[in-house]
């Protein structure tokens, strides 16, 4: 398997677990993109026509694509998600179902993503403490990992995620109820 990551930085917390996705598979292509970097989209539509097989868009983002970790601009987006040619698609931010929807992207993607409490409050989930949401959004990593390292076909991925999901725990009942593949 190849595999190309996208991992939109921002330097906190919500951003620092999603390491855990490409933890242990070898030979992953890693576009780090922080507040630093440089170049940011002619690397992007680089590593977008060079991968083929697996490339995974992770960060924080809306329904408008996935967001630099300056705030300001979009790394992907309808205007350069054309340069994709991979044959499996993941996203891991806020609202990247609503953007593969959007531009008829295929693949699998988080919707809203509890990964903090300001987050969970706003989404009406009360019950769990930052740690939680915290310790949860690791956990989800290492699930989604565990697939890729097993070269799970990604129609398959909703079915094992939630069946591991502990349903008890309100943002994990939220974020997994959010997770959508679109064939």
């Amino acid at each position: 398997m190849s595999i190309t990551v996208i991992f939109s930085d921002f330097g906190d917390t919500d951003t620092k677990v999603l390491a855990a996705l490409w933890e242990n598979i070898p030979d992953v292509k890693l576009l780090h993109i922080t507040k630093n970097s440089r170049d940011v989209k002619r690397k992007m539509i680089q590593a977008m026509v060079g991968e083929k097989d697996t490339i995974l868009f992770c960060g924080h983002g809306t329904s408008g694509g996935l967001l630099s970790p300056t705030w300001g601009d979009l790394v992907l987006s309808e205007e350069n998600v054309r340069h994709i040619v991979a044959r499996r698609v993941i996203g891991i931010w806020c609202h990247g179902a609503q953007f593969a929807e959007s531009v008829g992207l295929k693949g699998f993607f988080s919707s809203m993503f509890i990964s903090n409490i300001r987050e969970a409050y706003m989404e009406g989930c009360t019950k769990s403490s930052p740690e939680v949401i915290t310790e949860q959004e690791e956990l989800f990593c290492r699930r989604v990992n565990r697939l890729l390292l097993d070269n799970v076909p990604l129609e398959k991925w909703l079915e094992a995620l939630r069946s591991q999901a502990d349903r008890s725990i309100d943002v994990v009942r939220f974020n997994y109820d959010g997770l959508r593949y679109f064939g």
